[in-house]
Parts: C-alpha cells; structure tokens; sequence
C-alpha cells in the first residue's frame, strides 16, 4: 500500500524530490520501493488516531536533506556519546550557525544535521508548538544563512521518548529487516530482556534470517496500560527513529499552513 500523507505542507509540488530535468533519482526510487514494501507487510493496521508520525518533507530525498548544515567546524551542541532520550545536550555556545544548502528551499521547519530528535523552527511555528505541552524540551537560538540572507530560527530539541517500562513486549511485534529496510521475517520477542538481546543478535548477524546490515524494527508496539506519553511530540527511542505528534498539534500545524513537514497515519503505535 503506498502511504498516504495527510499533510505535504512543503515548497514541494510532489511527495519526491526530483532532479533539474524531472525525473526521480535511483536512490528516489530505491527510497519509495523501500517504502511501499514496508507498508505492504505492515498492513492496514487500526493503530490509535490521536497520534500522528511526523518526519520532514526532505526526507525521501537524499539530495536536498538535509536542508541546513553546520556552518565551519564548530561544536554547538554536547555529545557524552549517549543518546539524549531523557535530558537535552547542553549548549556550548549560540547561537548555532547553519547554511541553507544550495538545492534547498526555505521552509518554516527545515532539516538539519543537527540531531534527529529536534525541529529547526521560524518563530511562527515555534508559537504553535508552544501551545502544546511539550515535556522535556530545550530551545537553542540559531541562525541560517544563504548568501546575505540570514533569518533567526530556533533548533527545538525533544527528549521524551517510550522506554522499555512502556511496552507489551507479548503483544507487540517485531521483524527484521535487510540494509535498505525491507521486512524479512517476524521475531517472537517476549520481554525487554529478550528484545535486547535478540537486537544484539541481529546486529550481529547471528539471528536467523539476518543478512550484513540487517536491523530490528516493529511492525506494531503496544503500550501498557498508563504509560502513553504526555508530551505532544515524542519518539520511541531504541525501537524506531519515527516522532510522533499528537493530532491536535498536528491540526494545528496544518491550520497553519506549516512547511517542511510531511505527516503519515499512525498504522503501527497502539495505546490505550
């Protein structure tokens, strides 16, 4: 099933970049035959409607994404080498400077190489979010700049994240997929301690089934009673790189006319 947006809010006129001349790129088309296989296994799932999978509208284009880069060889931001789920990096100096790339477009949320778990933001959307409750969350000023035009954005990062306390490991379902993400086969997993060390396996290619580079995904992740995350937007930490918005946030970004975001139904996250 190829997946349906409800939202393509972007400078963009299709859900794929394309070239100069209007045509796709092989890693175009390699990104939407990916795509469509996972969907396909996924299925038509009735996951939970108030939430809605957020990414940005460059990411299926490995030309244009990301949008803004670091500008010169400065650190903005901490890294202890672990991953912020629970605590924001610590700034270490603002504000962070980035160049908008040249095929890039400006957009009220653009891409950056910056960590995945943050939005750069124009101070439009940010007073969108700011109505919502954000949880754990940091705001770091920073500047984009293309030539003489340089415009104030905010790098929003967000450190709310399921853990393994919030998953039925016995009614959620996992898979291992090939390198470039296609779905392979199910793993049973039956608690926390077997999901990592049924990860680790697969990491190591010592899993059935796995192949170089294979990975574990989820075709869907239950969570238990109480333990659906309060923040608006959230991610799912060590189980998947997806964020997720809840619908009011995203209806009121769409209301709002907001570019640079795509968002996807939510066919895989259940809560109670």
């Amino acid at each position: 099933m190829v997946p349906v947006f409800l939202s393509c809010s972007n400078t963009r006129g299709d859900s794929v970049e394309r070239d100069s001349k209007g045509s796709r790129s092989e890693l175009d088309d390699l990104a939407i035959q990916m795509e469509t296989a996972v969907d396909r296994f996924i299925g038509d799932q009735n996951a939970s409607r108030g939430f809605v999978v957020v990414r940005f509208a460059t990411d299926e284009s490995a030309g244009h994404y990301p949008q803004a880069a670091i500008d010169g060889p400065q650190v903005y931001l901490e890294d202890d080498g672990d991953p912020f789920y629970d605590r924001c990096p610590r700034s270490l100096r603002e504000p962070v400077k980035l160049k908008l790339r040249r095929a890039a477009k400006w957009t009220d949320a653009l891409s950056s190489d910056l960590w995945s778990d943050g939005f750069l933001l124009s101070a439009p959307v940010l007073a969108v979010f700011s109505r919502f409750p954000l949880g754990v969350v940091q705001q770091y000023k920073a500047e984009v700049s293309r030539g003489k035009d340089r415009r104030a954005y905010t790098y929003v990062f967000f450190a709310n994240h399921v853990t393994h306390a919030d998953i039925d490991f016995e009614r959620s379902e996992f898979y291992i997929a090939d390198m470039i993400g296609s779905p392979q086969r199910l793993v049973d997993i039956a608690s926390a301690e077997d999901f990592d060390r049924k990860r680790q396996l697969v990491c190591d290619g010592e899993l059935d089934g796995c192949r170089p580079f294979s990975r574990l995904e989820f075709k869907n992740v239950r969570l238990l009673p109480g333990r659906t995350p309060q923040a608006a937007v959230f991610g799912l930490g060590k189980f998947s790189t997806q964020l997720y918005v809840r619908r009011d946030l995203y209806e009121a970004l769409r209301d709002a006319a907001v570019t640079g975001l795509d968002f996807k139904r939510n066919n895989r996250l259940f809560t109670d």
